[in-house]
């Protein structure tokens, strides 16, 4: 059995001997001690720790990298959705794509494997973010999963016409049905935005 990566003396746990690893095809073939197989590559871990891939569950890569536009002076919450209210009115297929491949590398390159990325979905940008997401998912399929959240972050019952969008988005492959019910007007408007997110999903 010839394998891509053999990693010998790794530590998987603590309460556990040094095991080695064995990668073949891109997947690990095998987790125990003294593997005796030729690899094409061997690395020594020396004992050092082997951990799983590392998994991103909230991340909003259609606002990635907006700071460099209009950096926050506060750091709130507030000032944040303020901010990219302002910015997100002008976002393009093509920059959305950019700055969230630059941070997808950036991510596969730290080692993580899956994320879960929340686009909005409302009428200020309507689903670029979904659209974009997409594409990316099948480029970076073999890189990493990513899983996609119809995101309506300016309300549903606030912002007439989403509710709508959101079934559009999930037609057209999101994952996950996502909700942002704080930011309805009233308190009956969130119940009922939380509502709305289970009939959707």
């Amino acid at each position: 059995m010839q394998l891509d990566l053999l990693i010998r003396d790794a530590c998987v746990r603590d309460d556990a001997p040094l095991t080695d690893i064995a990668i073949r095809d891109g997947r690990i073939a095998a987790i125990e001690p003294g593997i005796d197989a030729p690899a094409h590559e061997v690395i020594e871990a020396g004992g050092r720790a082997a951990i799983p891939g590392l998994v991103e569950p909230h991340l909003h890569l259609d606002k990635a990298l907006l700071h460099r536009r209009l950096p926050a002076r506060l750091g709130t919450l507030d000032e944040a959705i303020r901010v990219t209210g302002i910015l997100k009115s002008k976002q393009q297929r093509h920059d959305v794509l950019d700055r969230s491949r630059q941070v997808l590398d950036m991510a596969v390159r730290h080692g993580t494997v899956a994320i879960r990325a929340h686009p909005d979905v409302d009428l200020i940008q309507g689903l670029i973010g979904v659209e974009t997401l997409l594409e990316l998912k099948a480029e970076y399929h073999d890189l990493l999963d990513l899983q996609i959240v119809a995101f309506p972050q300016e309300g549903i019952l606030k912002s007439q016409g989403t509710r709508e969008l959101m079934i559009e988005a999930m037609d057209m492959g999101a994952d996950v049905v996502g909700g942002c019910p704080y930011n309805e007007l009233s308190w009956a408007d969130t119940v009922r935005h939380i509502d709305m997110v289970f009939e959707l999903a």
